[in-house]
């Protein structure tokens, strides 16, 4: 027994993510965008309102990142959601670099604003002459 080439193939573990290969490494954007909104606004229906969707919609992408990171980073209470101690330590792990990203698409926006205008006209050519006026 002692000779034998000994081949182990790991299905499926639920216990440590880098066992895991055909797994994504990186969350769904859509639920760090949730996450880090619920956890800004300290209410699902303000971080929905400024993102634009559903309440449920905002829960769903926070439970999914919970899921994907499995640890509870939030607590539903009432209307808001309190952060957990894992959740806290994510937001501040994430949110110098959600801003970042922020500040960089705005930084594109504003270069994109100005190259999109190629022409310029002369003041008053967009005027149109007074068909009465000969």
């Amino acid at each position: 027994m002692a000779g034998l080439p000994l081949s182990l193939e790991i299905v499926s573990c639920r216990c440590h993510p880098r066992l895991m290969p055909d797994r994504p490494r990186l969350p769904p954007f859509a639920a760090l965008r949730a996450f880090h909104a619920a956890a800004s606004y300290d209410r699902f229906r303000d971080a929905a309102e400024a993102l634009g969707i559903t309440e449920s919609a905002v829960s769903h992408q926070v439970r999914r990142l919970a899921e994907f990171l499995h640890v509870a980073l939030s607590d539903r209470t009432g209307g808001g959601a309190r952060l957990t101690p894992a959740g806290q330590r994510y937001l501040e792990e994430i949110d110098p670099v959600i801003r970042r990203i922020e500040e960089a698409t705005e930084a594109m926006r504003a270069v994109m604003a100005e190259r999109s205008c190629g022409w310029r006209c002369p003041p008053g050519s967009g005027d149109r002459p007074d068909a009465t006026h000969r």
